[in-house]
């Protein structure tokens, strides 16, 4: 379900706390902040130039 509200969406403000996204996971309870897998994966793809097909 998506509903624009004055350029907020509900969907986004229903996620708040179940869907993180970035690259960046912060635990919001501890404030600890830890690289995710995808962060990896982007450092490969930065150091490397290439994207692998597969």
């Amino acid at each position: 379900m998506l509903i624009n509200l004055m350029g907020q969406s509900k969907w986004s403000w229903m996620n708040a706390y179940r869907n993180r996204y970035g690259l960046i996971r912060d635990d919001i309870h501890t404030q600890k902040k830890t690289l995710k897998k995808s962060a990896y994966w982007y450092r490969k793809l930065s150091d490397s130039n290439e994207l692998d097909a597969d």
